[in-house]
Formats: structure tokens, C-alpha cells, sequence
């Protein structure tokens, strides 16, 4: 009764800008994740069955936690009680990160054999330096941005691998 009524409800400009901000974003999704429709992404789910394997390896988004706690207890802090639980580890995110440095070592692996073949044995000649800030530093910075979205992962801690 002491709360004011008009502080609840949302007003028109609130919802509007609420409306936008979500067509917005499903236009961002929409660009960002192409559809299965787009004939460039069925042909690299066909002729690129890896890469269709590791989509389905991060098909689980695990961007909520709807895990159950294995067991509650109770700690009286003053007046109030304070209830904490237990959950057990989730599984596939541990899958998925352990593929995210599968991916990376291949990958670390593979730069280090052109970096190994191509700067180290080379060093000094202008080929060393065209292939190191040329080649392998762009794949290197370009590398998350690239898996990223590509995977389509959302979970933070995924993301920072």
C-alpha cells in the first residue's frame, strides 16, 4: 500500500525502448548465426563434417544453471538464516572445455610448424618477417573471433578459452 502503483508499471517509452532493444538483438542473432537456409552454411555442414560434429559438441548453450542441489543446510547469521547448497559439477561443460584446448593445442601445434619452418629457419630474411606479421599474427588475432561465433558458444568462461 506505501508502494506508488505508477513506479511498477512500466511506462510507454519503457516499453518501447525494451521492444527495440529485443528486435535489435534478434536482428544481431539473426546476422551474426545464419540460418540453415543460407546455401555458404549447408555447404560447410555438408563438406565439413568436423566442423558440424564440434556444433553439435556446443549445442548446449549453458548459459543458465538449472542444476538441483544435491544437499541444502541452513547457517543462522543474527536474525536471518542464510541457506546454501551443493550442486554436482555439470558435466558437459567440462566437455566442451576440454574441446575448446583440444582446438587450441591443434592449432598452437599447427602455427608452430609454420613458425618453426618458415621464421626460425629463415630468420632474418624478409620472408620470416612477411610470414610472422604477415600471416601469423593476423591468424593468431583473428583466431577467437572467428571460432567464437562460428561455434556459437555463449557461455562466459568458454568465451575467455
Amino acid at each position: 500500500s506505501d508502494i506508488n502503483q505508477s513506479s511498477i508499471t512500466p511506462t510507454k517509452r519503457e516499453i518501447k525502448q525494451t521492444h527495440t532493444h529485443t528486435s535489435r538483438r534478434a536482428r544481431y542473432i539473426q546476422q551474426r548465426h545464419p540460418s540453415s537456409n543460407n546455401p555458404a552454411h549447408t555447404y560447410a555442414q555438408k563438406n565439413m563434417p568436423l566442423l558440424g560434429l564440434l556444433k553439435q559438441v556446443f549445442s548446449n548453450k549453458l548459459v543458465t544453471d538449472v542444476r538441483q542441489p544435491l544437499f541444502i543446510f541452513d547457517i543462522p547469521q543474527g536474525e536471518d538464516t542464510i541457506t546454501y547448497g551443493f550442486v554436482a559439477p555439470e558435466l558437459l561443460f567440462w566437455v566442451e572445455l576440454g574441446v575448446v584446448l583440444l582446438v587450441t593445442a591443434i592449432c598452437g601445434a599447427l602455427t608452430s610448424i609454420l613458425i618453426y619452418n618458415y621464421i626460425v629457419r629463415q630468420r632474418g630474411t624478409w620472408n620470416a618477417y612477411l610470414v610472422g606479421y604477415g600471416i601469423i599474427i593476423p591468424i593468431c588475432i583473428a583466431f577467437p573471433y572467428v571460432m567464437i561465433p562460428l561455434l556459437e558458444i555463449e557461455n562466459k568462461i568458454l568465451k575467455f578459452c
